[in-house]
């Protein structure tokens, strides 16, 4: 359960946001939505002090998640993110090969 912590979620399917931020709100966390990765990054650059998590889709129109995952990181080195896709792109089936997506 939640304590109030406020997740940024992006995502260009509207009921895939709409479904995370009542189930995140329904165990005790705050939700702000972004359509896509463009829009994410501008709330996010907006909110940094406060969202403490990032969701977000990796295939997406306008800026795709990995380009949304290197903005992001640029405003906030520290910043935690939880990327997800029900897509698999040709090549990239496993996103931990992916510089982008290791741990640092």
């Amino acid at each position: 359960m939640g304590n109030g912590e406020l997740i940024l979620i992006i995502d260009d399917e509207a009921a895939i946001r709409d479904i995370t931020k009542e189930t995140l709100q329904a165990h005790g966390y705050k939700a702000m939505t972004a359509s896509n990765g463009a829009e994410g990054v501008a709330v996010f650059a907006e909110n940094k002090g406060s969202i403490k998590v990032v969701i977000t889709d990796i295939m997406m129109p306008v800026m795709d998640g990995t380009a949304a995952i290197l903005a992001l990181k640029r405003i906030s080195p520290d910043v935690k993110i939880i990327a997800a896709s029900g897509l698999v792109q040709r090549g990239k089936s496993d996103l931990r090969q992916d510089p982008v997506f290791r741990q640092s």
